[in-house]
């Protein structure tokens, strides 16, 4: 996850396996739309994630689409076997954006820690203070080395 300042080349090959395995983003090329927001990521840095977050609470998701997106960050969490505070803060701010129950967070989606969600993590779901010491424009694509 770049919100840890490192994209792993395990992570790369979760998103590439949300895309042909899963078919989850569709006919987009997924390719084309990770090197765009890269590309953003590394110009504008925490605004970028800031905006993503923001605009995720204007999206009228259903419930199973909610708990779909908080699965693959679990996915994706996961996928290079080290779990950041970073990216369980990222989680915390998403759940909260969700609008969902940490109850109905722990029953519906997988390998997700408790932890994770109590209020020690997030006492301020608008507070980006976590992204302060990321130094996004110095994030590797790892996309070839991932195939």
């Amino acid at each position: 996850m770049a919100i840890d300042g490192d994209i792993a080349k395990e992570e790369i090959k979760q998103l590439q396996s949300f895309a042909e395995e899963d078919k989850l983003f569709g006919e987009i090329n997924v390719e084309e739309e990770y090197s765009k927001c890269l590309n953003v990521l590394k110009r504008i840095g925490a605004d970028f994630v800031k905006s993503y977050l923001e605009a995720i609470e204007q999206i009228d998701f259903s419930d199973n689409e909610k708990y779909q997106l908080l699965e693959v960050a679990v996915k994706t969490i996961y996928a290079d076997e080290k779990i950041e505070y970073n990216e369980i803060k990222f989680f915390k701010s998403l759940c909260n954006r969700l609008n969902l129950s940490k109850e109905s967070i722990i029953e519906n989606v997988v390998n997700v820690e408790e932890y994770w969600l109590e209020d020690d993590l997030a006492s301020n779901a608008s507070n980006f203070d976590f992204l302060h010491d990321v130094n996004f424009s110095q994030i590797e694509s790892n996309l070839s080395t991932a195939n």
